[in-house]
């Protein structure tokens, strides 16, 4: 969404994530941002940043102020801010379900003129 944003472009209706735009020219970013790989998922919110773990059920809370690389875990010294951030990620899971239908291969494709105006950007 972020180089369609940059290019004039719309996003496709099935397309998932945010134009990440505001964050790129500066600008102060107040929704969360989500992540996901294997079995954790990560919220991250102003300063702080959650990481769950669904294998194992462990959070991890930081200040990413105090704490920019993540080496104190304040879950359980606010465990009611992680269990806030921990809501925030299944809302997120729970938009954003996955189903087994299969996705028409033209509700994927970016719209016409995508590429053309992508490769105008001269990204390298």
């Amino acid at each position: 969404p972020t180089l369609l944003a940059g290019v004039g472009l719309p996003r496709p209706p099935r397309m998932s994530g945010d134009d990440l735009g505001p964050l790129v020219h500066g600008r102060p970013w107040e929704r969360p941002v989500f992540a996901e790989t294997a079995s954790l998922r990560r919220v991250t919110l102003a300063r702080e940043a959650l990481v769950a773990d669904l294998d194992d059920g462990t959070l991890e809370l930081f200040d990413l102020d105090r704490d920019p690389l993540e080496r104190t875990n304040l879950a359980d010294a606010r465990p009611e801010r992680a269990a806030a951030l921990r809501a925030e990620i299944t809302r997120w899971e729970e938009a954003n379900a996955r189903t087994d239908a299969p996705q028409r291969a033209d509700e994927a494709l970016p719209p016409r003129g995508a590429a053309r105006r992508l490769r105008g950007l001269r990204l390298r």
